[in-house]
């Protein structure tokens, strides 16, 4: 009732139920009132949700800086029902924060397939119960990656194909910007300093005009196969609510 309330009317990205599965790719948009709609109406008989609520995308501001969250949770920031920091965590900065929600038939269960993050994650669980697997970063290449071959960094960050991004995260183009105002700070003449700044504002145009990079059909690069037998899990817990 609160989601409802507090973002009814926002468009949301959801994944839809194919063969009985969620993380085929199959996706669309529908209001949230829409979604809260299906999945009271299928608690109530006992059937499977058509939608699960995902991640969302994020907008970008004119220097390509993304969103913190996209709805419903900028929606329920907004109405003081969801934290935008982590009081577990103060030292943390915050890099995105999104709801996923399902409704699972009566007597089963929804599964998440076999993928990884690429942020760091506090996983709050709403109501009922998840057992979570977790595998090291470094079995990705033998849990096959629908991205194909990656290389990981040292930290578990995966990258996939010839991409430059760096253990942070940064991509080509914010390594580059970085490397510009360094140097920037440490020059002293006026004509470096002006062939610098030239070359920043350059690549904040090129990255304007960049266009957005479609999705993909099919499951995205960091969904995996399900893990081959004999490759213990690295660690299994359960959690519940408020866990």
């Amino acid at each position: 009732a609160a989601l409802d309330r507090a973002a009814g009317p926002k468009v949301v990205r959801a994944e839809v139920r194919e063969r009985g599965r969620f993380g085929r790719g199959n996706e669309c948009q529908l209001r949230v009132r829409g979604f809260v709609a299906e999945a009271l109406h299928r608690h109530a008989t006992g059937g499977a949700c058509r939608y699960y609520l995902t991640t969302q995308p994020l907008a970008e501001d004119a220097e390509g800086r993304p969103e913190l969250c996209g709805e419903p949770v900028r929606s329920l920031v907004r109405e003081n029902l969801f934290p935008p920091t982590c009081p577990l965590l103060p030292s943390l900065i915050l890099a995105n924060a999104n709801v996923w929600m399902g409704c699972a038939p009566a007597g089963r269960s929804t599964s998440s397939g076999l993928h990884h993050d690429f942020h760091d994650n506090v996983l709050v669980q709403v109501c009922g119960a998840k057992r979570v697997r977790m595998w090291d970063p470094s079995a990705t290449n033998v849990l096959r990656p629908a991205g194909g071959r990656a290389r990981v960094h040292a930290n578990g960050r995966v990258v996939y194909g010839n991409e430059r991004v760096e253990a942070d995260g940064r991509d080509a183009a914010a390594a580059t910007s970085l490397d510009l105002h360094r140097a920037l700070d440490d020059a002293s003449d006026s004509d470096d300093c002006d062939a610098l700044l030239d070359a920043a504002l350059a690549l904040e145009a090129n990255h304007e005009k960049e266009p957005a990079t479609p999705l993909a059909p099919g499951p995205p690069n960091f969904a995996t196969r399900k893990a081959p037998r004999g490759l213990p899990s690295y660690a299994a817990c359960y959690i519940g609510p408020g866990d």
